[in-house]
Order: C-alpha cells, then structure tokens, then sequence
C-alpha cells in the first residue's frame, strides 16, 4: 500500500509536468509534425499558449486528488493556501525581472506597474502563470513530506514538478515580457531552467531542514528558531548560484544573436539587480510561504478529521 501511494505522488509530478509545461507540447511532441510541415509557408501567428488560469484550475484538482490517494489532504490543502498568499508578490517579481532583462522596463518602474495591477486587480494574480507553479511546489512537497520520503527520492519528485511548471511559467512570461515578436522558448533555454530549479528545490524543501537540525545540534538554539532561519534564508543565499542560470535561460530567449563574449558582458551586467530581485521574490516565495506552509499543515494536521501519517 504504501508503495502504491508513493507511486501516486510520484505520478502527481509527472501529470503536473505534463499538464503545466508547453516545452513537452510545441517543442518536443509535435517535433515530427512540425517537420513535416515545415514544407509549407510558415504561419505568421505567435506561437499559441495555455490559459494560466485554465492551468491553475487544473494544478489544484490534480494536486487533491493526488493529496487524496496519499491520505493528505488537509496538508495538500495547506500548500494550496500557502499559494494563494505567495502568489501575487511572486508575480509582480518575476515581471520586473523579466522586463528589466529583456529592456522593456526597469525594475523600479516594473514594480511601481506590478503595485497598480495589485491595486486595481487582486483577483487577477489567481489566473497569472505564478499560480499554477507555486501551487505545484508547495503540494507535490507536502505530500511528499507527509510520505516521509527519503531526501533523494523527495529531491526528484520536488525537482520533477517543480521543473514541468516553471518551463511553463517562465516561458510565458518571457514571451509577454519580451520586446520581440513571441517565438519558441529555445531547448538551450529550457536546460538552463532545470538546472536553476534543481538548485531551487535543494535550497528550499531538501536543505533547510538539515541546516536547521544542524544550528540544533551545533549551536544549542531553540528548534523553532533553527527551522524558520534555516527556512527563511537558505533559498535566498541559494540565489548567488541560480542566477547565472536565469539570465542565461533568458539571454538565449530575448538576445539569440549575441556572441558568447557579448552574452557574458551583458549577464554580468544585469547580474546584481537581478540577484537583488530574485531574493526579494524567494523571501516571500520559499522563505516566509514555507513558514506559513508549516505553520498551515501543523493547524490543519492537528483537526479531528485529519489522518495520521504513515509509519516511517
């Protein structure tokens, strides 16, 4: 039994990969058709994309059912809650980001128009790419939890998911965000993601929980101390490594002519405001959402109707 539902948490990554990342749609699937059809005069329409609320909609049904058949639910719903706090913050970061990497905006004035769609339309952060890719993370690493799996198989499936909705999310946004015609995320792209979200899922889910039984064992602070600390700033250090990989995914995206002198000289240049703008989207993200994600599930675990979790 209890392989069998590990097995659904693990088929839960895939189908969020799945459903949530275009790269498995326009790129790969239809690699052959597109050969095939490249015989013909090229249409002069953008690529087409999924409707981010469509996608949203879907992630949290497919995260219930996979919370149901591992037997937490009140910890898959916790995830989803922690989503709908983080997301709208996430957001109007990633915009700023995107649009101060591409030239279309700077990150003061990118923000200052993330706070107006804030002010003027709330709701409408539920239908962002954002939603669907926060609501993978924190689910697919609760119910993971909640199965007590081991740190390298709770790594991949984490990394799994998380990877099929940040193509998704990031290849969206870099398309709205660009200053060109919308094109095809280039596979080039997609392989620097992967390795930045690899490193985000180590740095958010995998490691703060050793760093924190480690600032226990070493430093004699309270336990509740070491875990939010650990949990607070371990994905925001983790951010000096996975930018690099971010600006050159979206080098590749927006600038596909630059030399690799001319690649590296503009990286370098975006590199310290980037960094400032990807820890202040990681604070609320990995840092304070993780802490509001334990908090949640430690409330809804400790209901009546909650059920125990499997024997380790």
């Amino acid at each position: 039994m209890r392989r069998s539902v590990i097995a659904c948490c693990l088929i839960f990554a895939s189908v969020a990969t799945a459903t949530v990342s275009p790269v498995l749609t326009p790129e790969i699937i239809t690699a052959p058709q597109r050969f095939l059809a490249s015989v013909k005069p090229p249409s002069p329409q953008a690529p087409t994309s999924l409707n981010p609320g469509q996608v949203a909609a879907a992630t949290s049904g497919v995260a219930l059912i996979a919370g149901a058949a591992a037997g937490c639910v009140p910890a898959t719903v916790a995830g989803l809650m922690t989503a709908a706090i983080v997301t709208a913050p996430v957001n109007i970061l990633d915009i700023a980001i995107m649009e101060n990497a591409s030239g279309k905006r700077k990150i003061g004035a990118a923000l200052a128009h993330g706070m107006e769609r804030l002010s003027s339309d709330p709701m409408g952060f539920a239908k962002s790419p954002e939603s669907a890719t926060v609501r993978v993370h924190f689910a697919t690493a609760n119910i993971c939890k909640h199965l007590a799996l081991p740190t390298v198989p709770f790594l991949i499936a984490t990394t799994a998911a998380n990877m099929g909705s940040c193509f998704y999310k990031d290849s969206e946004l870099a398309r709205i965000c660009g200053t060109t015609a919308k094109k095809d995320f280039p596979l080039l792209s997609y392989a620097s993601l992967a390795a930045r979200d690899s490193l985000a899922m180590g740095s958010s889910f995998t490691l703060p929980p050793i760093i924190g039984k480690a600032m226990i064992a070493t430093m004699g602070v309270p336990a509740a101390f070491a875990n939010n600390f650990a949990q607070l700033f371990t994905p925001v250090v983790a951010q000096t490594v996975q930018v690099p990989f971010h600006l050159l995914a979206l080098s590749l995206y927006n600038n596909p002519e630059m030399t690799i002198k001319e690649r590296t000289a503009s990286m370098k240049s975006l590199y310290t405001e980037t960094l400032w703008a990807r820890m202040a989207r990681v604070l609320p993200c990995y840092g304070a959402g993780g802490v509001i994600n334990n908090g949640l599930k430690a409330r809804l675990a400790a209901s009546p109707s909650a059920p125990p979790a499997p024997a380790k």
